[in-house]
């Protein structure tokens, strides 16, 4: 009793002398915010896929809580079909989840508060809001929150008059409204980079393995949802366009420029070894070299996150599926829809490399240096998602022994990296190896945003420095 005295005491003592400091501060953190949100919205999904209306049959609980998670986790991998298996009102949910999971449930559960009573949001929420956007002030936190929204309704919206206008002129659909959501359903899966397709065989489905006005419609929204919306904010807010324009000396932030030039990197390099190693493998049916390089290219857009596919991931030879691999590791860039450890944390790894080759001390680029925090950040998030990736292939070599190597570490690291691709031997994992994806895909959407977002924080830093000491390395 006296205890309880003494801390209520305490608190109103504290709460008296400065009620700003005690307010200010958010009592859950944003990683925190990040995991009880999607867990929460997960559990959510699979509830409602467990209502007998939702499919045309009886499925597990399983298999109910692997599609759920894959959509909020906006990752694509499937163990059902979601145009065969699903009814509409499935199809519906798993569109609902990949919409509030792509956009970060952050931004949707605060956005009311936000966009209508900006003025009247809570302190923490503004501080919550303030240290998720990594923003100076509050007032830029909660326009950028705005700006977020209204970016991904716009983008969305040209995805599905774009798909509805042209699906509507080959006369694929036998309805309107049949057109009318089949539009929604793959422009807000391609922009969030889920990769949930109605058609069971994803775009090697007849109407859009050779369609490529819709393909390029859906490598659009790929690249915009993976670019981040700090990214979009940069290069096409209207207030950031004026004042480029007004002062030639501003331009784009060095963050803004590692996520272009990484990104085209590895898209236009990858596209092209691509086309190399399957030009007489997986290309080889195609036989035609625009069609060839067209493929190549969509490949490399859609393996950085989004799991659409227009060639059949098992026909790959072993080097594409390790270039596959590796693009899907790396990801998409920081604040997007994509997962993977994020093109700005590859491009800190290959700068560091390049610098301790050539003997620098610094780490630069565009005549700005690149703090050691930063590098440590970039290193840690690089060992930590592929230890959780070796757990994994271990953990499912152990239940899934007829499987080879080289699948389970593709469906590992697909599941991972949330991107989706898989080479056919999801629906036929047993339930420990469909939960062991299922851990895999919650830990690489909240993992590394949580990762960062803890090692952001400083830790309190000792007055005291030891002596420094030498040993071998390498």
């Amino acid at each position: 009793m006296k205890i309880l005295q003494h801390f209520t005491v305490r608190f109103k003592s504290q709460s008296l002398e400065n009620p700003n400091k005690f307010f200010s501060k958010p009592i859950i953190t944003p990683a925190a915010l990040m995991i009880i949100s999607f867990f929460i919205l997960i559990t959510i999904g699979t509830i409602l896929l467990l209502l007998p209306c939702m499919t045309y049959e009886k499925i597990s609980f399983v298999d109910a809580l692997f599609t759920s998670t894959s959509a909020s986790c906006v990752t694509g991998l499937t163990v059902l079909g979601t145009g065969s298996d699903f009814t509409f009102w499935g199809q519906l949910v798993i569109l609902f989840l990949m919409q509030i999971g792509g956009i970060s449930i952050l931004a949707f559960s605060t956005f009311f508060a936000a966009f209508f009573a900006s003025s009247r949001i809570g302190i923490k929420q503004q501080h919550l809001l303030k240290e998720f956007f990594s923003t100076s002030s509050i007032t830029d936190s909660i326009s950028m929150l705005r700006e977020i929204l209204l970016a991904t309704i716009l983008i969305e919206i040209i995805g599905v008059i774009s798909l509805y206008f042209y699906w509507n002129s080959t006369g694929l659909f036998a309805s309107h409204s049949e057109n009318l959501f089949y539009s929604f359903f793959h422009a807000i899966s391609a922009f969030t980079n889920a990769g949930f397709c109605l058609w069971d065989e994803s775009f090697m489905h007849v109407a859009m393995a050779k369609s490529y006005v819709p393909q390029s419609i859906v490598m659009c929204l790929v690249l915009m949802g993976g670019m981040g919306f700090i990214f979009l904010h940069d290069v096409f807010s209207p207030k950031q366009i004026k004042e480029r324009h007004a002062h030639k000396w501003k331009k784009l932030t060095p963050s803004t420029k590692i996520v272009l030039y990484t990104t085209l990197a590895i898209i236009v390099s990858g596209a092209v070894i691509f086309y190399f190693l399957e030009q007489h493998h997986a290309l080889k049916s195609l036989n035609n070299f625009g069609a060839s390089v067209f493929a190549s290219f969509f490949q490399m857009v859609t393996s950085r996150s989004s799991g659409f596919n227009t060639l059949d991931v098992s026909a790959f030879s072993v080097p594409a599926l390790l270039l596959i691999m590796l693009v899907m590791f790396i990801g998409a860039s920081p604040g997007s829809t994509g997962g993977g450890i994020k093109t700005s944390t590859a491009f800190v790894i290959f700068k560091s490399v390049a610098a301790t080759i050539r003997g620098k001390k610094n780490i630069e680029f565009q005549k700005r240096t690149i703090p050691f925090e930063i590098v440590d950040k970039a290193y840690s998030i690089v060992v930590m998602s592929m230890l959780i990736i070796f757990i994994s292939v271990f953990a499912l070599a152990l239940v899934e022994p007829h499987f080879s190597f080289t699948t389970l570490l593709f469906e590992s690291v697909s599941a991972f990296s949330i991107c989706g691709l898989s080479m056919g031997c999801t629906s036929e994992l047993s339930e420990a190896g469909k939960i062991i994806l299922i851990a895999n895909m919650y830990i690489g959407r909240i993992g590394t945003l949580s990762i960062a977002f803890v090692l952001a924080r400083r830790s309190k830093e000792a007055r005291h420095q030891y002596p420094n000491t030498y040993f071998m390395v390498g």
